[in-house]
C-alpha cells in the first residue's frame, strides 16, 4: 500500500489508496482490514471528520458558487468579482486550517488512545472499533456511547476492543519509523507543515488537560477542538458574506482563524468540555441531511447558529438563481452530490467484470478471480459484461456499502456489507441506500465539471495565486510557530534550529535521542509503568536512561518537549 491515500476539500471525497490486489479487495468485502492499514484509516478519517462540519460545507458552497459562476457564462464584472471572491475566501481559510488538519491527522495516528477520562466516542474511534475489532466482539451502537453489550454504557467498558489495535500500531516498527521520519521534518509552514502542525496539536492537548484532567482522553480533546474550530458559526457566517471583498476583508478573515485558535488557549476549557459532553451523550450517532452538522456548539448563542444556518440557506438561493438556462441546471444538480455525500469514504474503486451464474446471482471478479456476489435476479441485466466496482464506508453511521455501476447501461447495484445492528430491513433504507449510491456515482463526474470550472475561474481573475498563498502561510507562521512552541524558552532561537530538520537538527544530529523521542512518544501513549519498562529493555535501552538524555536535551536546548508524569510515564510534547 504504497499510493498516498487523498481527500479532496470540495467534495469531502476521501479516498484510501492501494487496494488493488485480490486478498486486499475480498478482505474490504468482508469488512477486514490488515493491522497496516490502520495509520492510513486514523489520518483520513481525521480529514474527512474535519471537513464534515458547518466550515466544510461553507468552504464548498464558495467553491460550488465559482464553479456555478462560471456555468452561468455570467460575464458581468460583479458576477466575476463575485467568483474571485469565493476562491479567495476559501484559499485563504484553507491555507489556514491545512496545518491545523495534518495536525490533527498526525495526533489520530500517534497519540488517539482509550483513557477512563472521558465518556464519548468520535466518529473516527467509532469506525475504527467496527473495522480493526476482533471478529468475535459484537459492538452495539448506542445513543452518543459506544458499547460492548447492552448492560455496559461507556467507552472505558469497551477498553479491549478499542485498545488492541492502537497498542499493535503504537509498538510496530513502521509506525516507529514514521514518528522518527515526522520528528526529522522541516519545521515551517511551507507544504503540508506536518511537523508544525502536529506539534501546534501536542500543543493545544497539554494546555486543555494541564487545566482540566479530563481532557487527558486525547479523543475527547479531539472532538472538544474540532467543535471549536470547525463548528465555529461566525466563521460560516464570514465565509459567506456575499458583500463584495477588499484586501482588508480577507486580512480580518485569516486574524479570525488565527484568533479563534489563541482563543483556544484562553477559555474556560473545564466547562466547555462538561458541556460538550453533557450535549452530546443523548445525540444519536448518525444524522442525515445537508444541515447534519449545522448544529449548536453548547457554548454559541442560538441566535449566531441561526445566522449560520440562514447563510448557507442564502447560499444555496444564490446557486438556484445561477441555473437559468439548460446547462446549468443539469450543472447545479449534478452538483448537488458534491453536498448531499460529503460523509462518505471511498475505500476501493477497481474495473470488474460480472457474470451470472447458474442459479442466477451476479458474481462479481477482479483479474478473473471473485471478489463478490450479488443477488439482483429481479431486475433484467445482462448475462456478463464490465463495470466498476467500489466500496465505501459512511462514518457516521458506521455503515459499509459496495456499489457496482455497468459500463454499458450505467445500471447502478448496491449491497450493504457492514451496518449497525439497528440498521433493520425497511424500504425507506433501501430508499436512502439508493439515494447514496446515485450520489457516490455521479459525484465523480460532478468534482471534474466543479473542478475545471473552477480552474478557469484561477486563470482568468487575474490573481498570482501562488505568490498570495505563499504571503498567507508566512503571515500565519507569525501567530502558528509560538502556539506550536509554547513551551520553548526562546521561541525564535528554537524555531531557528528546527526549521531544516525538526528535533533532529534542534538535538544537533543525535538520531539516538530522536529515536528515543519517537519510541517513548508512541509506547507511552498505550503502556505505563512496568510493561513500558519491559518493552524498552526488550529494545536495549533503559527506561530512566532514556528519559535522563531527553531531559538533559530539554533544559539544553531551552524546549520543554519531553517530561515525566506519575509512576515515571514519559510525557511527549512531541
Amino acid at each position: 500500500m504504497q499510493e498516498k491515500s487523498s481527500i479532496d476539500l470540495l467534495s469531502n471525497r476521501t479516498i484510501l489508496r492501494g487496494y488493488s490486489r485480490h486478498r486486499e479487495i475480498f478482505l474490504a468485502r468482508l469488512g477486514t482490514y490488515p493491522p497496516e492499514t490502520l495509520p492510513q484509516f486514523l489520518h483520513e478519517l481525521t480529514h474527512q471528520w474535519c471537513f464534515n462540519s458547518p466550515v466544510g460545507i461553507a468552504l464548498a458552497l464558495l467553491h460550488l458558487e465559482a464553479a456555478a459562476i462560471d456555468w452561468s457564462k455570467d460575464t458581468a464584472p460583479s458576477a466575476r468579482q463575485r467568483a474571485r471572491d469565493c476562491l479567495l475566501k476559501a484559499m485563504v481559510a484553507l491555507t489556514l486550517l491545512r496545518p491545523v488538519v495534518e495536525g490533527m491527522a498526525l495526533f489520530a495516528e500517534f497519540d488517539l488512545m482509550v483513557t477512563s477520562y472521558g465518556e464519548l466516542c468520535s466518529k473516527p474511534v467509532l469506525n475504527i472499533a467496527t473495522l480493526f475489532r476482533d471478529p468475535s466482539v459484537h459492538i452495539q451502537f448506542g445513543r452518543g456511547s459506544l458499547t460492548a453489550n447492552a448492560s455496559e454504557h461507556n467507552k472505558w467498558s469497551c477498553s479491549n476492543f478499542l485498545a488492541n489495535p492502537f497498542y499493535a500500531l503504537r509498538t510496530s516498527p513502521h509506525l516507529i519509523d514514521r514518528k522518527s521520519s515526522l520528528l526529522s521534518s522541516p519545521f515551517s509552514m511551507d507544504g503540508d507543515a506536518y511537523l508544525l502542525g502536529y506539534l501546534l496539536m501536542k500543543s493545544m492537548w497539554v494546555s486543555s488537560f494541564s487545566r482540566f484532567p479530563r481532557l487527558l482522553d486525547p479523543d475527547l480533546f479531539q472532538m472538544l477542538f474540532r467543535s471549536f474550530l470547525f463548528s465555529d458559526s461566525s466563521l460560516v457566517v464570514r465565509l459567506l458574506d456575499p458583500s463584495p471583498c477588499t484586501n482588508e476583508s480577507f486580512r480580518q478573515l485569516a486574524l479570525h482563524i488565527e484568533g479563534r485558535l489563541l482563543e483556544y488557549l484562553r477559555v474556560p476549557i473545564q466547562q466547555l468540555a462538561t458541556q460538550y459532553e453533557e450535549k452530546n451523550k443523548g445525540e444519536p450517532i448518525a444524522r442525515v441531511g445537508l444541515m447534519h452538522e449545522i448544529q449548536r456548539a453548547p457554548w454559541e448563542a442560538p441566535a449566531l447558529v441561526q445566522d449560520a444556518a440562514h447563510a448557507v440557506s442564502r447560499s444555496l438561493e444564490r446557486l438556484a438563481r445561477l441555473a437559468f438556462d439548460d446547462s446549468s441546471q443539469k450543472f447545479l444538480a449534478l452538483s448537488q452530490s458534491l453536498i448531499d455525500q460529503r460523509e462518505a469514504m471511498t475505500i476501493l474503486a477497481v474495473d470488474a467484470s460480472f457474470q451470472h451464474n447458474t442459479k442466477g446471482m451476479m458474481v462479481i471478479t477482479c483479474n478473473g478471480l471473485p471478489v463478490h456476489v450479488m443477488d439482483h435476479k429481479l431486475r433484467n441485466l445482462p448475462d456478463k459484461g464490465q463495470g466498476r466496482f467500489s466500496i465505501h464506508l459512511l462514518p457516521n453511521s458506521a455503515r459499509q456499502i459496495c456499489l457496482f455501476e455497468l459500463h454499458e447501461s450505467r445500471e447502478l447495484l448496491v449491497d450493504v456489507l457492514l451496518s449497525p445492528p439497528e440498521d433493520g430491513q425497511s424500504e425507506e433504507r433501501e430508499r436512502n441506500l439508493q439515494a447514496i449510491a446515485q450520489g457516490l456515482s455521479s459525484r465523480a463526474i460532478a468534482l471534474e465539471l466543479c473542478e475545471n470550472a473552477v480552474e478557469r475561474v484561477k486563470i482568468n481573475c487575474g490573481v498570482d495565486w501562488e505568490r498570495t498563498e505563499n504571503a498567507l502561510r508566512q503571515a500565519a507562521a507569525k501567530t502558528y510557530i509560538p502556539m506550536a512552541l509554547l513551551f520553548a524558552t526562546d521561541r525564535d532561537e528554537v524555531h531557528t534550529k528546527m526549521r531544516a530538520g525538526g528535533f533532529w537538527t534542534l538535538l544537533g544530529g543525535d538520531t539516538t535521542a530522536v529515536e528515543y523521542l519517537a519510541r517513548l512518544s508512541c509506547w507511552s501513549s498505550c503502556l505505563a509503568g512496568d510493561p513500558l519498562v519491559e518493552l524498552c529493555r526488550l529494545h536495549g535501552f533503559e527506561l530512566n536512561e532514556a528519559n535522563d538524555l531527553l531531559i538533559n536535551y530539554c533544559a539544553s536546548v531551552g524546549f520543554r518537549f519531553f517530561t515525566v508524569g506519575d509512576k515515571g510515564r514519559p510525557l511527549c510534547i512531541a
